[in-house]
């Protein structure tokens, strides 16, 4: 099996990334319907096996210092700022890691550092993506949408490419 870590560089086509990171949004709706936050969501979390993806490191984050250097490095770019700055895991935080996932899948890198559009680091990506993205990577944990809601978004996207882009992304 890989992990999604293993295909850096590598864009993904809009649609592929919508089926890859289905069941990654149901599994961290479930959680969160039970208020279980991952914590540590990143690419080397995403098992790829199977024709599908798997999440997996479900309660072993708090067991592990996230200021070991392999734990730091794996997080880069995917860890929202209240994270990063040491404070403790909410959906929020899973939100936008969900959201750098997608931006990982869809540009071959992770938001880090990356102020360019997303729609201008891969080859015909809908520009729609971009609002959507920035909504993700919101620095304000109130203005991120679901990890869910945010993948029904990117499916809307690829279900009406030539649709107008929603004004707002509201969680159901």
């Amino acid at each position: 099996a890989d992990q999604l870590a293993d295909k850096p560089g590598e864009p993904s086509p809009l649609a592929e990334t919508v089926e890859r990171l289905a069941p990654i949004a149901d599994a961290l709706a479930a959680a969160h319907g039970k208020s279980v936050v991952h914590g540590d969501l990143h690419p080397r979390q995403i098992v790829l096996a199977n024709g599908g993806a798997r999440l997996r490191g479900f309660g072993f984050a708090p067991m592990v210092s996230a200021t070991r250097p392999s734990a730091t490095h794996a997080r880069r770019g995917y860890a929202s700022p209240e994270l990063a700055a040491g404070e403790a895991p909410t959906k929020a935080s899973d939100a936008y890691a969900f959201a750098a996932i997608a931006h990982h899948c869809l540009t071959g890198r992770a938001p880090l550092g990356c102020p360019a559009a997303p729609s201008t680091l891969a080859a015909g990506l809908d520009a729609r993506v971009d609002a959507l993205l920035a909504d993700g990577l919101s620095p304000d944990p109130a203005g991120r949408p679901s990890p869910k809601a945010f993948h029904e978004a990117l499916a809307a996207i690829v279900a009406s490419p030539e649709a107008a882009a929603p004004s707002a992304i509201v969680d159901a």
